[in-house]
């Protein structure tokens, strides 16, 4: 006996698994703390696709996973350091893109119509493409003793005013391969993101287990290993398909 064809009493439903794409520009704050007597930071902007695969078919959770490219750029004055007839302060430039592979379980409540509040926590892999830095310097001199500022800067055998730009990741650069930065980091971090229809905002904070350099102190058996911290404000415009038979 053939099986009857379902009724409008009977409807079959199946749903896809949700995915989301996002396309995000990010603006953030990246600090590296070394300690007492060194400081990193950085400003900067990237774009972002994330997936989001659902886990369960009863709860709305999520792992995510995608690619971040952030450009990333800082500056910085040295203190003012006196000379014996003179001056000298140190302007830091900075400059850096890295690539990042974030892994992130989240969890969505929704708590009106449009409008859903998701919690994450996640793992991040890094890989930094390019970086580098250079240092410009200001001076001043008596101009009773020196006739000009080439002079001043060659008797006191002091460097250029205008600085080359060094690869932190050369070892002819950096002037040893215990100074070069590392390629790769990985971290963690932990953030929340409210969305409202197709618009996201959110706040995500982190820290990497593999720093970004390691400081050499006066022994090779005392190495300091910086804490890379980082701040971001995410503005995303989100968009979720989601198929339904």
């Amino acid at each position: 006996m053939p099986t009857p064809a379902p009724t409008l009493h009977q409807p079959i439903s199946t749903t896809t698994t949700a995915s989301r794409y996002r396309t995000t520009t990010h603006f953030g704050f990246n600090k590296e703390a070394g300690g007492s007597d060194s400081d990193f930071g950085l400003n900067g902007f990237g774009l972002n696709y994330i997936h989001g695969f659902s886990v369960s078919s009863t709860l709305p959770m999520f792992v995510e996973t995608g690619l971040n490219l952030n450009f990333g750029f800082g500056s910085d004055t040295g203190k003012k350091v006196d000379l014996y007839d003179g001056w000298i302060q140190a302007n830091n430039k900075k400059q850096f893109i890295n690539l990042q592979v974030p892994v992130n379980f989240a969890y969505k409540f929704a708590i009106a119509d449009g409008v859903s509040v998701s919690p994450y926590v996640g793992l991040n892999f890094k890989f930094n493409l390019t970086g580098r830095m250079k240092a410009d310097f200001d001076y001043g001199y008596d101009p009773e003793e020196y006739r000009n500022l080439d002079e001043f800067i060659e008797d006191n055998n002091l460097p250029d005013s205008e600085g080359d730009w060094l690869s932190v990741f050369s070892k002819d650069d950096m002037g040893s391969k215990d100074a070069t930065w590392n390629r790769f980091q990985m971290g963690w971090h932990i953030g929340a993101g409210l969305q409202y229809n197709a618009f996201y905002l959110g706040v995500e904070y982190g820290t990497d287990f593999i720093p970004a350099r390691l400081q050499i102190r006066k022994s090779q058996s005392q190495q300091q290993r910086p804490e890379n911290l980082s701040r971001l404000l995410l503005l995303r415009r989100e968009t979720s398909l989601k198929t339904e038979m």
